[in-house]
Parts: structure tokens; C-alpha cells; sequence
């Protein structure tokens, strides 16, 4: 078929995710994005195994390591305030191996939420309002799978990223929840109506 990029955020555990990696890397996957945040949010056994693995073997295969300001703490080992020490922690992730770092910051505090690409050389914001995610989990899988369409549709990875910022603060004005369970996920409805089916390929 020839798929070139893939997404991979395992919520059972980093064991798991460090696995599925080698398995792309053995069949030719020249693209990864890596959720670590969807990673860590699930892993159940101690924390420090986990993030070693991950540290040695899953960011250094990804094309994009993708963490909340939680997965991107534990990961660097150092907190995040604010948006100098998301930059700072870019940085120190881009170290273990990835070609790019991406660190959302919706969790922070402020006015607008912006998040922090690091590309080994230079830094892109990518500001955007910041709305709650209060009962609508599942964000970094949203956001990351529609990351790694844009690079399916041929679009750099800057790119890829404003688009699906876009298309995630849509999906979280515009939701509303399903059934009488408050964590269901949301229907965007409103985007598809206006036309964002068109998103990548017009």
C-alpha cells in the first residue's frame, strides 16, 4: 500500500509502544509520530522502567515525539510553569534522539494556549485558544493521529501541526457528549458541516 508514516500511543504501557516502534522500524516506517503522553497516561507498572525504555528506544525512532506538559516533565525529569521551561524541556527531549519535539501546553495557565515545536535548531509557537477539556479525553490521540495525516498528505511537519491545532480546538469547541457517560468522547459535527472533510486534501 505504501504508508509511510504511522502514529503509535499505547495506553497499556511503554513496553508495548517500544515494541510496535521496532516494528515499524523493521518493515520500513520512515515516519513516527509518538504520543507519549496517551504512553504514560495508561502505563500501570513503576514509572522509572517505563520512561527508561522509552527514553532509549521509542523517542529516539520518532519522527515526532509528541508529550503533554505531564509526559514531557517525566520525561526530561524536570516541571513545567510555563511556557520559557516548555521551551527549555523541548530542548532536553530533542536530545534523546527525535527529529522534532512537540509539547503541548494546554495544560498551563494564561490567556491562549500555546504549544512549543522544537526542530533541533529553531523553536515554532503555535498559539491557539485555550479551551477546557473538562470530561473529553483523548486529545493527544486526536491530535496526533491528525498530525500524522498531514504528513500522509505530503505536508511538513509545521504544517501537519497547524493544521491539526486547528482541527483539535474545533473538535473541542464544537463536541458535545455522547450517551449519558460525561468522558464520551464528542462528535464533530460541526467541522465535517463546514467543510473540514476537505482539510487535507483541498
Amino acid at each position: 500500500m505504501g504508508v509511510a508514516p504511522a502514529k503509535v500511543g499505547v495506553p497499556s504501557g511503554a513496553g508495548q509502544a517500544v515494541a510496535v516502534i521496532a516494528l515499524l522500524q523493521r518493515h520500513g516506517f520512515k515516519q513516527v509520530v509518538f504520543d507519549a503522553a496517551s504512553t504514560l497516561a495508561g502505563a500501570h507498572p513503576g514509572p522509572t522502567g517505563g520512561l527508561d525504555a522509552l527514553k532509549k528506544s521509542a523517542a529516539p525512532a520518532a519522527t515526532v515525539l509528541y508529550a503533554d506538559v505531564a509526559a514531557a516533565s517525566a520525561l526530561a525529569g524536570v516541571p513545567i510553569k510555563n511556557q520559557s521551561a516548555a521551551r527549555a524541556v523541548a530542548k532536553l527531549l530533542h536530545r534523546l534522539g527525535p527529529r522534532l519535539v512537540l509539547v503541548n501546553c494546554n495544560d498551563l495557565h494564561g490567556d491562549e494556549w500555546v504549544d512549543i515545536l522544537f526542530d533541533g535548531k529553531q523553536t515554532f509557537d503555535f498559539p491557539g485558544e485555550r479551551i477546557s477539556q473538562a470530561g473529553l479525553p483523548g486529545m493527544a490521540s486526536t491530535y496526533t493521529a491528525a498530525i500524522t495525516a498531514g504528513i500522509a498528505h505530503g505536508r511538513s511537519v509545521e504544517e501537519a501541526v497547524a493544521v491539526a491545532k486547528i482541527y483539535v480546538i474545533e473538535a473541542l469547541r464544537n463536541t458535545y457528549p455522547i450517551g449519558a457517560d460525561t468522558s464520551s468522547p464528542g462528535h464533530l459535527y460541526a467541522w465535517w458541516d463546514a467543510g473540514g472533510r476537505n482539510g487535507y486534501g483541498g
